[in-house]
């Protein structure tokens, strides 16, 4: 692999500038950042250019390759195109297509942020006061969030502000903690306490806003950020290793954890809001799916079709009420599973199977060993990257979709400017 001569702008330069609309995309629910990830993958091949694929590329390959071919025996919808111009819904709706397009974008941004050259002190500055300004963003809703919602009623296209917006804001918190470690690890970095005071103060200020908007995954993501960037500091070659490792064993392990969190919740007596124990009982519902089709899975996005609701399982209606002490008017026409699984590993099993899953831990596997070959990473990228990882586990244990490809976007380009600043900061 090996750089190549481009045009005179710099890739940090456009990074920068395409990093300059996070905030907006990020307060209007985040569905632009796979069209970030792809303006950003557009000029790659100008500026770097891959000689071989190494092992966990290869690994992440099939992985896709498998999640495409699943589609095959999935018994979701597969029509190309969704909504229409005219209804302002128009958009891709083959998940397999998307799926693929996203993850070659995805692969090649991170691939040129390795490969360029890092020394682009204005631009990273420029990244950085972004996350500055998204801080002060979502720290401004948890304020002001019943005003805002009642007077940004312009900015709710056809929907009804009060039902989409708490939504917007909650992408808005997990959003911000996917970026924080950026700015945290640079101002830890820094000379003087007064920095690593306010890196110490800015995580857990995050959290409480997002425990004031309502996102448990922001809050989780408070806890892992700290847990994470603390192994990396006591394991400073191996950490990653150990992180990716973990990682692989959990997507394993998933269905064999997830399907008792339910009794083992309700036998310690642990008080949970309605909506914990609604994740809870669609881990469980989506472990029998597991159950039902362990090999292959079910196929690409059939949890989809999962739309079972609890008023037509008499026992499992008796457990939700009897869980939250919520009547059953509340849950008669509520989905068991949601859409999706809201755990993106129990997701891997359950529409890909135990190959998927196989494959899924390898890529993750591989990925540490090449970070531990690589050895010991500046502080910088260690604790930006180490903060990325804990925050994208967050998410993905309590939140999206596991093909939920604006997410992945959004992880692609902070993982990019985690890069180009470990690499900068090695480097000086």
């Amino acid at each position: 692999m090996n750089e190549v001569s481009g045009p005179k702008v710099s890739y940090p330069a456009i990074l920068a500038g395409l990093f300059i609309l996070w905030p907006i995309v990020a307060y209007l629910g985040g569905q632009g950042f796979t069209a970030g990830v792809a303006l950003a993958a557009i000029p790659v091949l100008f500026y770097a250019r891959p000689k071989s694929i190494s092992l966990y590329a290869l690994a992440f390959i099939c992985f896709m390759l498998w999640i495409i071919a699943s589609a095959s025996w999935s018994g979701a919808e597969r029509d190309l195109f969704e909504g229409s111009l005219g209804g302002r819904d128009f958009g891709l709706n083959d998940a397999s297509l998307r799926v693929g397009l996203t993850a070659l974008c995805i692969g090649g941004v991170a691939f040129v942020a390795t490969q360029v050259n890092p020394n682009a002190p204005k631009s990273l500055a420029i990244m950085r006061g972004v996350i500055a300004v998204q801080i002060a963003g979502v720290l401004a809703t948890a304020l002001f969030m019943d005003q805002i919602i009642q007077g940004l009623v312009w900015l709710a296209w056809s929907d009804d502000p009060a039902e989409s917006m708490p939504s917007n804001m909650m992408r808005n918190a997990n959003a911000l903690m996917l970026i924080l470690p950026v700015l945290t690890a640079w101002l830890w970095t820094r000379e003087g306490l007064i920095y690593r005071g306010a890196a110490l103060a800015l995580v857990p200020l995050a959290g409480w806003a997002g425990l004031v908007i309502g996102s448990w995954a922001a809050i989780a993501a408070v806890v892992l950020i700290g847990a994470t960037s603390l192994i990396v500091w006591l394991m400073k070659r191996a950490g990653f290793l150990i992180l990716f490792t973990f990682l692989g064993s959990y997507i394993l392990i998933a269905p064999f954890i997830l399907g008792d969190m339910v009794r083992i919740l309700r036998d310690f007596g642990v008080p949970l809001p309605a909506s914990f124990w609604s994740r809870l009982h669609a881990w469980d519902a989506v472990t029998d799916k597991v159950a039902a089709a362990p090999l292959i899975g079910h196929g690409l996005e059939a949890s989809k079709t999962w739309t079972e609701a609890y008023g037509q399982q008499p026992a499992k209606m008796a457990e939700i009420v009897a869980d939250t002490g919520m009547p059953e008017s509340v849950w008669q026409f509520y989905s068991i599973v949601p859409g999706h699984p809201h755990n993106m590993a129990l997701q891997i099993w359950a529409e890909t199977g135990m190959v998927g899953a196989l494959l899924a831990a390898l890529t993750c596997f591989l990925v540490g060993v090449r970070l531990y070959q690589i050895g010991p990473l500046s502080h910088m990228a260690r604790f930006a990257g180490a903060g990325l990882f804990g925050a994208t586990r967050a998410v993905a244990t309590f939140s999206y979709s596991m093909w939920n490809e604006a997410f992945w976007a959004s992880v692609a380009l902070v993982a990019a400017v985690v890069i180009l600043h470990g690499r900068f900061a090695a480097k000086s």
